[in-house]
């Protein structure tokens, strides 16, 4: 009888081993089952593990046919569909304008003349008509809307970086464009356009490297343009998480704020996190309870004027700044500004402005330190590494080499830079005179 209760107890014991060594060695197969869908989707999609959900949407697309695989990857159209060959008939055929209402449109935005018909002006009209569509313009039709701000026909996307040997490519991305595809499930397609034109990010970098993968570096919002840094390779697109993770990096935007700060420079270090009054979720605040995480921004006042765009907004108090961020909370600029009392022009979200075609945020310098040429560096103070002539202090590296410590001032000769220039449009809508004076 004891011989029998022995062998159980090891057969058990065993048995758990086992079991204990495939969940160590199988984590996903061992564990799948257990995991819920959620309500929302997590960053990963509809399990709340990203590790796991990434593999299992891996899995999944190897069961899909080369048909469903093809439509849901394949990347949409730059380019509208139309006849007209320039601005003018498209404004016309598109845009039902009459002669006289682009004569008022070249009076107020010369600049029109320069836009591609196809990838900017023609998809741009589509989508006023799309936000028309769905009430998203009040009272007012795409068409008066672009005769009042003609600048919203604007939609070029620019590489201002390119080293396919370093596997870095950086974009200037336009407003109001999505960065990536929301990715399905089995049986499910791609994002499909909401109107003619509808591109993204990434269908432009598909349509510049129809055989790489490219990766996205970093976020920014839709609303945002500015300098947007992908990878080319898995390497490339470690090395740079790495930085950003580490805090070694520098990012500069230029924003549209309303009202005259009194103050030429300022720092905003308040906490931020999830807006619970928020019934949507999209909204974050600032909050200094146990959710708020810790944030650091910098401002600059560069011009103070008046703003010149046609509409409920004219003539107000506003101004140009540059602006650093040290952390890259969601919204962070956004809310740290509406804050201080300087929302940001044309922010729906936090100025409660649907009036202004654009949110006046643009992402213009971005720098980094990176190691894809095989450079020693001091992994502490991110510098290439001396001679053994040279003496390092490194009591001094030690005690400033802190975690929570912005680390992007200490930067070495290997600095990749990358810069998008200012959109004419943040100094053009800024009257130095008042309006209502003048």
């Amino acid at each position: 009888m004891r011989i029998f209760a022995s062998a159980v107890i090891l057969t058990v014991v065993n048995t758990h081993q086992s079991l204990a060594r495939h969940v160590r060695r199988r984590p996903f197969t061992a564990r799948r089952r257990l995991l819920k869908p959620t309500t929302v989707g997590s960053r990963g999609g509809r399990f709340s593990t990203h590790k796991t959900s990434h593999r299992y949407r891996i899995r999944a697309t190897k069961s899909m046919t080369e048909e469903e695989q093809k439509q849901r990857f394949s990347p949409a159209p730059l380019d509208a569909t139309t006849s007209c060959s320039d601005y003018t008939s498209a404004l016309k055929v598109h845009g039902n304008l009459t002669d006289a209402e682009i004569d008022q449109i070249e009076k107020k935005h010369p600049q029109t003349k320069s836009y591609d018909v196809s990838k900017e002006i023609v998809p741009r009209i589509n989508y006023l008509k799309f936000l028309e569509g769905r009430d998203r313009l009040g009272d007012e039709e795409a068409k008066e809307f672009v005769i009042r701000q003609p600048q919203c026909l604007e939609r070029k996307f620019e590489i201002v970086y390119e080293d396919v040997k370093s596997g870095y490519v950086a974009l200037n991305k336009p407003f109001d464009v999505r960065l990536d595809t929301p990715r399905g499930w089995p049986g499910k397609v791609r994002f499909t356009p909401k109107f003619d034109g509808d591109a993204s990010c990434e269908d432009f970098l598909a349509s510049r490297f129809p055989n790489e993968h490219v990766r996205f570096c970093h976020q920014l919002d839709n609303a945002t343009s500015g300098v947007l840094l992908c990878a080319l390779t898995k390497k490339a697109a470690g090395v740079a998480a790495k930085m950003f993770r580490e805090r070694r990096t520098k990012k500069f935007y230029s924003a549209v704020v309303f009202g005259w700060p009194e103050e030429d420079c300022w720092t905003s270090r308040k906490k931020i996190g999830k807006d619970d009054e928020d019934e949507t979720g999209f909204r974050e605040k600032v909050r200094e309870d146990e959710l708020g995480k810790d944030c650091k921004t910098e401002f600059e006042v560069l011009k103070r004027g008046y703003l010149s765009l046609e509409g409920k907004h004219w003539n107000k108090r506003v101004s140009l700044v540059r602006v650093r961020i040290f952390t890259g909370r969601r919204h962070q600029i956004r809310v740290h500004l509406k804050d201080c009392g300087f929302p940001i022009v044309g922010d729906a979200a936090y100025a409660d402005d649907e009036d202004t075609y654009r949110t006046f945020l643009h992402a213009e310098d971005l720098e980094l330190f990176y190691d894809v040429a095989g450079v020693k560096y001091d992994k502490k103070t991110n510098k290439k590494k001396k001679q053994a002539a040279e003496v390092v202090d490194v009591e001094k590296i030690e005690s400033s080499d802190s975690s929570d410590e912005d680390k992007s001032d200490e930067v070495g000769e290997n600095m990749l830079k990358l810069h998008a220039p200012r959109p004419s449009a943040f100094e053009d809508i800024i009257s130095e005179t008042d309006l209502e004076e003048s």
